[in-house]
Formats: structure tokens, C-alpha cells, sequence
């Protein structure tokens, strides 16, 4: 993966998604749902259980 060869923080990937799901919420349809069992998937790929922040 690109982000730590570029130093990019596993953190600040999990900050971005989340403020992606809090746009994702804000405009989300409620006959549309079911999109955010893909934003839950896409957090849990980057939790910290899975991606460790590593020290560079």
C-alpha cells in the first residue's frame, strides 16, 4: 500500500473515513440505507485491530 511508504498515519485515514460517513449520513435517503453495511465494512478494513498505526 501507498500510505506508509508516504507516511501517511493510519489515523488520518480512519479521521477521512469517518468524515466521509458523517457525509455519507448527512445525505443519505432513508430508502438507502443499506449503503452504509458498505461504510461499516470499509471502517472495519481500516481499524486499528487490523492496521496498527506503526511508528515511522
Amino acid at each position: 500500500m501507498l500510505y506508509p511508504r508516504l507516511k501517511v498515519r493510519w489515523e488520518l485515514v480512519r479521521q477521512l473515513i469517518h468524515l466521509l460517513g458523517t457525509e455519507i449520513r448527512s445525505r443519505l435517503e432513508p430508502q438507502h440505507a443499506y449503503f452504509l453495511a458498505y461504510y461499516e465494512s470499509l471502517q472495519a478494513m481500516f481499524s486499528p485491530q487490523v492496521l496498527p498505526d506503526s511508528k515511522f
